[in-house]
């Protein structure tokens, strides 16, 4: 009976100490991004705020319109209420525009300056280091490992970014559709945790095999630059070894390449899987507000809002 508790104890301490590292990966990235612009931070945590906010205000723009359409919403300027929530909406679809090429302006020149404090960084830690270490193999996996993950750092961050919005979003739609009914958001929110779970794995899997074929990618590479390096062009065709060069980089390139299509072909198929069940709750809540139409619960307009908000 000690095996399962104790195996069942390792699983938990696990999880445990990925779900640490994941939010200290998370603070150190956001962390770096702060200390590179303040300003550019700044804006883009901003502008994740406003998109969904702006967003879901103009679900509510649309209901109010249709109300008045519908005539189920009295005014006393009824053309008048119309021309301003046209305005409204109108001026809330040109700020979403604005906004959206904003962050596209501030990541780039974002990402340059923080991929070039990477690299100032990288380049004291070489130039203080050991010149043993420049004999060692190994360093220069890890010097690699360390190139790729200076480029990730900044996807990473955004990401980050971009959740805010996903966050802000999420509870909003939720706070609307409790109070319809508060079981439409405990369901949202119990069906979007296995595709979060998934896609988390799945990146942490594809980390992992990045990292074991470091030493196989790098030889590819040294066989690559062999191979159009103008110094070893002679010797190559002098001892007829282009050939076996060649050959030596596909069998190589194969391998790799047959990890990395078995590992995303296995979690294709659950990210797939995982992403269609909230697809399957929207139906099911959309269903359950018509059926509440026919009894005449919610109106029309009502079942407009919900559904353009939870699609």
């Amino acid at each position: 009976m000690k095996m399962p508790i104790n195996n069942s104890l390792r699983k938990k301490k696990g999880q445990q100490k990925s779900m640490v590292v994941l939010f200290s990966t998370l603070t150190w990235c956001l962390t770096l991004a702060w200390k590179t612009s303040k300003l550019f931070t700044l804006v883009q945590i901003g502008i994740q705020i406003l998109i969904p906010a702006l967003a879901i205000l103009v679900s509510f723009l649309g209901k109010y319109l249709l109300n008045l359409l519908a005539g189920s919403w009295v005014v006393e300027y009824p053309k008048n209420t119309i021309f301003a929530l046209f305005v409204g909406m109108f001026s809330i679809a040109l700020l979403r525009v604005v906004f959206e090429k904003l962050t596209q302006y501030s990541q780039s020149i974002h990402s340059e300056m923080i991929r070039n404090k990477i690299t100032l960084s990288m380049m004291e830690q070489s130039l203080s280091s050991d010149l043993d270490y420049f004999d060692n193999p190994s360093y220069y996996d890890k010097r690699l490992s360390a190139l790729r993950d200076s480029s990730a750092i900044t996807s990473i961050s955004w990401s980050a970014m971009t959740s805010i919005s996903a966050i802000v979003s999420f509870i909003g739609v939720l706070a609307v559709l409790a109070q319809v009914n508060i079981l439409y958001g405990m369901v949202m929110l119990i069906a979007a945790i296995p595709a979060s779970i998934a896609s988390a794995k799945y990146t942490k899997a594809l980390y992992n095999l990045s990292l074991e074929q470091i030493n196989s990618e790098r030889q590819l590479s040294y066989i690559q630059s062999v191979a159009i390096d103008r110094r070893y062009a002679q010797d190559l065709r002098f001892y007829g070894a282009a050939e076996g060069l060649m050959n030596r980089y596909t069998r190589l390139w194969k391998q790799l390449y047959a990890k990395k299509q078995g590992l995303k072909r296995k979690w294709a198929v659950i990210i797939v899987l995982s992403n269609c069940l909230p697809e399957l709750v929207v139906v099911f809540i959309g269903f359950d507000i018509a059926s509440h139409v026919l009894d005449k619960t919610p109106t029309v307009v009502n079942f407009a809002l919900y559904t353009s908000l939870i699609g």
